[in-house]
């Protein structure tokens, strides 16, 4: 094996090695192009009413109903960040709701 092959090969293994073990780590944001009618606007960041009807342990399909589509959704390993106007949503791993900040 020349020398140049053994470099391309020992660059590409260790790209791989990075690929494989760090991107399931990488948040990863994407909007949301398609909205419900009923559920197009969030909860307004003055009416903290909705928010303070949140528990832990809620659904996503709970939490959508009372706060609506997020305006941006961010995924990392562990956890699932959903923001709307002014607060966001965490979920475990499970899509249950484990932590808010209100507007």
């Amino acid at each position: 094996m020349t020398h140049a092959s053994w470099h391309r090969l020992t660059t590409a293994l260790l790209l791989s090695f990075i690929l494989y073990f760090l991107s399931p780590g990488l948040v990863v944001a994407k909007r949301l192009a398609a909205r419900s009618p009923e559920t197009a606007v969030p909860a307004s960041k003055d009416d903290k009413s909705q928010w303070r009807k949140l528990q832990r342990g809620m659904s996503k399909d709970d939490v959508k109903k009372l706060l609506g589509e997020p305006g941006k959704i961010s995924v990392s390993k562990y956890y699932e960040f959903w923001y709307y106007a002014g607060g966001s949503a965490t979920f475990d791993s499970k899509g249950r709701l484990d932590s808010w900040n209100e507007p």
